[in-house]
């Protein structure tokens, strides 16, 4: 024999602190309890009817923009179907909404009467107005009731519905941890097993992750420069005996301690499926512990590792919680913290284990950079080269830039992007546009877009490789000018950045002399080269 499935009503309004749905909307919210508790053997969303309204109903007033969302529908429904989507069946005023849904309720008190619903749940509703009918028939029949609301809750309480363990109020929490606690409470009273669905996430992609942060560390490393050239004038004009030191200087530890929380607050948007304010604020919390502890190398490692687990803790936590009972609110705000506080703790412990091997990584690197500046400097900017043509670039010279620059400090990779790149393809295409081999107007002006935004934004490499592909002098110009221009860099310990116009590295680099040869060696020698094929072969 088998056993129906057990129906589940749910009435309610955005009032309260239901009102913002954890940040998202009625329909992603609603979704997410029809999922959830679907999820809980036997059981079923039968029916919902909830009001949303464009302000707090708490202070809304009648002429007030409002919308019916329903699924399914009653037994005694005459006027809607039972449809198995979720609609918007409804967009009027409040006060039309409200007599839509008070008949709407009566309807389901029937079906309460009759035993066509099982449970039901409470978000935010009008006990005493339109949501009385429904309220009433479930308080006779005696059939369980979860729900939030604080205000909604106690006056159900008092009208005698039997309340489960999932309700409390709606402050702080989100759509996940209300449709959780609504799950568990129907699965506890029906004495039904159930686990909540450990948290989804998606698969961590290094490539968008680094790029998210790439904005970041750009704007820290360019304002440290700009501060350090307007710190003399700052102490001229600004200078104060009551006030020693700079006016600027807290502002640089300001923003390289904000790069590992943004590397923190990126990693784990880019895992988490559902990015909430549980998220956000866990990932904030863990990313102070890294940003706020001594400064030691390898820190955006740490934020990164840890930044990627915090869905899974505080998805897991937040499951742990509702199984234990707690109420919706209680729930959110322990695992908003606590899976911070556990995740910034795992940070200093993944810091003090990654900060040797990143030290002894600088160590190596110094000491070639400073013992063998020519060949070390030659390699590096040809291999830069070889790896961009063959998709290498973001798995490890982009790593390698963030990994110098998390100090707040301009880059000497950084610098190599920009020289055996940028400078390479801008070359290529300046030799194109000048003495171009297709004499095709279309040509030459895609050779100048190349090498205006190379130059002047610090990006689109891609335009030289069609001339590469197409002539091995050009492509040996290009390995050249890359080695050449590194040699050079090394050579001067200069150091910068791409994704800038090439002139700012003349203002903001290390070592402007260094930058203005390097950068000038990188652009001829393909230049050249260029020119000289085409000069061959027209």
């Amino acid at each position: 024999m088998t056993h129906r499935r057990r129906r589940v009503a749910l009435v309610g309004r955005a009032g309260g602190g239901a009102a913002t749905l954890g940040g998202g909307g009625p329909e992603e919210f609603l979704r997410e309890i029809i999922t959830t508790v679907g999820g809980v053997p036997g059981v079923e969303i039968s029916t919902i009817s909830y009001t949303w309204c464009e302000v707090n109903l708490d202070a809304a007033n009648p002429d007030n923009k409002a919308k019916l969302w329903r699924f399914g529908g009653m037994k005694n429904s005459k006027t809607c179907s039972r449809s198995r989507s979720l609609t918007c069946g409804h967009e009027s005023t409040l006060s039309e909404v409200n007599e839509i849904v008070r008949e709407l309720d009566k309807t389901l008190a029937t079906d309460i009467k009759n035993g066509f619903v099982d449970g039901l749940i409470l978000v935010s509703s009008d006990p005493t107005g339109v949501n009385s009918a429904s309220i009433s028939a479930a308080a006779k029949a005696g059939i369980p009731v979860v729900g939030t609301g604080g205000t909604s809750i106690g006056k159900a309480m008092n009208m005698g519905v039997n309340i489960a363990s999932g309700f409390g109020g709606s402050v702080a929490t989100t759509s996940t941890s209300k449709a959780v606690s609504y799950a568990c409470g129907l699965a506890l009273a029906w004495n039904l097993k159930f686990s909540p669905p450990p948290p989804a996430r998606k698969p961590i992609n290094l490539h968008s992750l680094l790029d998210g942060c790439l904005p970041a560390f750009l704007a820290a490393c360019l304002l440290i420069k700009v501060i350090e050239l307007c710190e003399p004038f700052c102490e001229f004009f600004l200078s104060n005996e009551s006030t020693p030191g700079s006016c600027l200087e807290p502002w640089p530890d300001l923003a390289i301690s904000s790069l590992s929380l943004c590397v923190q607050v990126v990693a784990c948007h880019q895992v988490s499926v559902r990015f909430g304010e549980i998220e956000l604020i866990s990932a904030l919390i863990a990313g102070s512990f890294v940003s706020g502890g001594p400064s030691m190398p390898g820190k955006i490692i740490s934020a990164l590792l840890t930044g990627v687990m915090i869905p899974d803790i505080s998805g897991r936590l937040l499951n742990l919680l509702t199984i234990y009972q707690w109420p919706a609110t209680a729930a959110t705000l322990t695992t908003a913290g606590g899976s911070g506080l556990l995740a910034g703790i795992l940070s200093r412990v993944v810091t003090a284990l990654v900060s040797p091997v990143v030290s002894g990584y600088h160590t190596v690197f110094q000491i070639c950079l400073d013992r063998f500046p020519i060949i070390f400097g030659f390699i590096v900017g040809s291999l830069s080269v070889e790896g961009s043509r063959h998709g290498y670039y973001h798995m490890i010279m982009l790593p390698l830039i963030l990994l110098e620059m998390e100090q707040g400090e301009m880059s000497f990779l950084g610098l190599i992007d920009m020289l055996s790149l940028v400078l390479v393809s801008a070359g290529i295409c300046c030799a194109n546009f000048l003495l171009p081999k297709d004499r095709l107007r279309s040509a030459r002006v895609s050779a100048l877009r190349g090498m205006l935004i190379n130059l002047n934004w610090g990006d689109y490499i891609e335009a030289a490789y069609p001339y590469m592909e197409k002539s091995r002098v050009v492509m040996l110009g290009g390995y050249l000018g890359g080695g050449l221009g590194g040699a050079a860099a090394a050579l001067y310990q200069a150091k910068g950045t791409a994704y800038v116009p090439f002139w700012i590295l003349l203002i903001l680099g290390e070592n402007r002399w260094g930058c203005l040869v390097s950068m000038a060696i990188s652009f001829t020698v393909p230049f050249f080269t260029t020119v000289t094929n085409n000069l061959i072969n027209s």
